[in-house]
């Protein structure tokens, strides 16, 4: 689940911040996801239409089509391999729910920033917006997604 904390600080220009927390309710623990029907469910869970959370998600995801590659059941057992690998990215994906992503919006110069990358696994996209308010700069990210290749084998640069 999402929300969204929003704090309205005095300034010449009554500029705005956000502090965004994601709360993430993982009913049942990383080690007991013990097949694929559970592994789906915890990365599901997670609304996220600003895509804040994609470097964390995106894994969840590669597992999933991974299994999906190896024809994988939905109630068969994990070999020990795949619980290793699965404890890890339910870790974290439990650590979402410390995370406070600061966004900042406003200031005196604006310049956004759109930036892609892709690899045989997954493409993604990201926008930020880098703002100046008396000299002092930042840069924050606005919006990103990030999706997973096809099964089917594309080139890179057509996943571009």
């Amino acid at each position: 689940m999402w929300s969204n904390q929003c704090r309205n600080h005095e300034s010449p220009r009554n500029l705005l911040q956000f502090d965004h927390r994601y709360y993430f309710h993982q009913w049942i623990s990383p080690s007991e996801v013990t097949t694929k029907r559970e592994a789906l469910q915890p990365g599901s869970r997670i609304y996220d239409p600003l895509g804040l959370c994609s470097p964390a998600t995106l894994n969840a995801r590669l597992f999933i089509q991974e299994l999906w590659k190896r024809q994988k059941d939905w109630n068969e057992t994990f070999s020990e391999s795949h619980q290793q690998e699965w404890s890890k990215i339910g870790e974290n994906l439990t650590l979402l729910s410390s995370q406070r992503i600061p966004r900042y919006i406003g200031g005196d110069q604006y310049k956004l920033f759109y930036l892609t990358d892709a690899s045989a696994k997954a493409y993604s996209a990201a926008v930020y917006l880098f703002s100046s308010v008396n000299g002092k700069a930042t840069a924050n990210l606005v919006f990103s997604k990030a999706r997973i290749a096809p099964a089917k084998q594309l080139t890179i640069t057509r996943l571009k």
